[in-house]
This record gives structure tokens, C-alpha cells and sequence, in this order.
């Protein structure tokens, strides 16, 4: 795809944001809302921007959410549609939507309909919004849906439907392009490490990405503070420690890549706020004295 501007399907969720902004951040919240819900088909495309068969898909998953979304099925279901960008899913593990609509995919595009118990089932049909509209009746009528590949539980795959996938022949299905992973990473982000070790971790991956996609590094670094920001907004009320400590690794970033400062988005910690009220009852007894 050209540019993230050229996305216009219903409920996209970006990969990069370059501006603190709460839109992705709401978009994960109800997706992972719709997964939970118990009356709810969730139907997810998970898309690449660097992928020629997603942007031809893209045409007519936004022409089927457009149709479906919001609806109800023959199940009296409620159907939501989403578009997810892949560098949500990203390499050092991990996704906002805590892996309720799975693993990092194998290829791309991938397709997911996670029903109403949770379960996620792939589709392996033909990519039109015909075919799309025909996989949610299809899904409903038999618990998944002729054109599904295995299921998936807790984002991990059956060995089984993997093997009986392999010996489907599905007429007019694009081959799957192989996602590019750091398949021999030496250092992972993680939030409860120190920071020199979560700062190894996030230059590895800018420097995967200048040398296998081509990138300047600072549009990597960009990226990579994009990522960084989904993560940041996620938490920046529910766990404001860890909050911080992105917006920390995320100015790093700006400093050695010379991106400008990110400002501090995340909330006030619950010590904060038990001192800030302590001090405004002092000087309330204060006052009366």
C-alpha cells in the first residue's frame, strides 16, 4: 500500500502514529471489547503495507465492511469488522489486543473470524466482498466455514488443521507472502528489563529494518516510535509505570534519531495522587486555622 492515508476502510487500526493520538488507542479498546462480547462475530484483516495481494484485497474488505458491519447475522449475532495493520503485531512480541485475535500471522493478507466462544477460525477463500459477505453466513451455519483454514486457540494453531490445510487445493486463492521476522534476534524488549537492554532491543530492530525493508533510519526509528506509542497509550492509565518507561524509551529514540520530543501522555501513579491529596488536606487545615 502507498501511504497510510490511502486506508479508509471502517475501524482501520493503523500501524504508525506519528501524532499523540487516541483514535488507534479506542479502536483497540472496542475490538477487544467485541472479541470478549458473548453476542459478537468478529471478522479481522490483518494487512501489510509492504504486501501487493493485501492492497488488492483491501478494495474489497472495505466495500464488505461498509455492508456488514454494525449488522446482524443469520445467527442473530452482531457482526464487527475490523483492518489491522501487521506492525501491530510487533517483533519482539507482544500485541495491544493481549493475542485475543491471535499470533502474529504467517503470511499476508491474513483473514480471522473469532465467534462468539472466542475461538478464531482463518480464511483461505477467494478475496472478494462477495466471498466475504458469504463467509459470515457460511460461518454461522457450520461453526466455521468451507473456505476456513485450521483453527486457532489462544492464538496458537491445531497441528492437525495445519496438516489438513496443507491438502487443501482452494480454487482462486493467492499465495501467502512469508512476513519478514527477526528470526535470529539477540535482544528482546521487555518493559520489566533494564533500560540499556530495552535500548539493544529497539536499535536491533531499527537496524533490521533499514538493512531487509529498505528503510532510511529514521523512517525506521519512526516506525519503531509509532509502535512504541500503541503500546504507551494502551497503558498510560491502567499501568502508568510501564507507561513511562516507553515515553522514556521513546525519547532515546528521538534523541539518537534527532525525531523531536514526545511529550508524556501517561497518567498520574497512584502514590501521586495520594501525595497530592495529602498536601491539599494540609493546607485545607491550615486554611481553617
Amino acid at each position: 500500500m502507498d501511504s497510510e492515508e490511502t486506508l479508509e476502510a471502517p475501524n482501520n487500526i493503523t500501524g504508525s502514529l506519528n501524532t499523540e493520538t487516541t483514535k488507534n488507542a479506542d479502536l483497540i479498546k472496542s475490538l477487544v471489547k467485541d472479541v470478549e462480547s458473548k453476542d459478537t462475530d468478529v471478522y479481522v484483516f490483518i494487512y501489510s503495507t509492504f504486501c501487493g495481494h493485501c492492497k488488492k484485497a483491501y478494495s474489497a474488505w472495505t466495500e464488505f465492511a461498509k455492508s456488514k458491519d454494525g449488522k446482524t447475522n443469520s445467527g442473530g449475532n452482531k457482526i464487527k469488522v475490523y483492518a489491522v495493520d501487521s506492525t501491530l503485531f510487533p517483533p519482539f512480541g507482544g500485541n495491544p489486543f493481549d493475542d485475543k485475535i491471535g499470533e502474529t500471522p504467517q503470511g499476508f493478507p491474513t483473514f480471522r473470524h473469532i465467534d462468539t466462544n472466542g475461538k478464531i477460525h482463518e480464511y483461505n477463500g477467494e478475496r472478494t466482498s462477495q466471498a466475504f459477505a458469504e463467509w459470515t453466513n457460511s460461518s454461522q451455519q457450520s461453526g466455521g466455514c468451507p473456505s476456513c483454514g485450521g483453527d486457532m486457540i489462544g492464538g496458537k494453531r491445531r497441528k492437525s488443521s495445519r496438516k489438513s490445510r496443507k491438502k487443501k487445493s482452494v480454487v482462486g486463492v493467492l499465495p501467502k507472502l512469508k512476513p519478514v521476522t527477526m528470526r535470529k534476534k539477540k535482544y528482546h524488549y521487555r518493559l520489566d528489563g533494564p533500560s540499556h537492554m530495552r535500548h539493544k532491543a529497539i536499535n536491533e530492530g531499527i537496524n533490521y529494518e533499514v538493512k531487509h525493508m529498505g528503510k532510511t533510519p529514521k523512517q525506521a526509528a519512526t516506525a519503531k516510535k509509532g509502535r512504541l506509542n500503541i503500546l504507551r497509550i494502551y497503558r498510560r492509565n491502567k499501568k502508568v509505570g510501564e507507561c513511562n518507561k516507553i515515553t522514556k524509551d521513546m525519547r532515546y529514540i528521538d534523541k539518537k534519531y534527532k525525531l523531536g520530543t514526545s511529550k508524556n501522555i501517561c497518567g498520574k501513579s497512584n502514590q501521586a495522587k495520594k501525595t497530592r491529596k495529602k498536601r491539599k488536606s494540609i493546607k485545607s487545615r491550615k486554611s481553617k486555622k
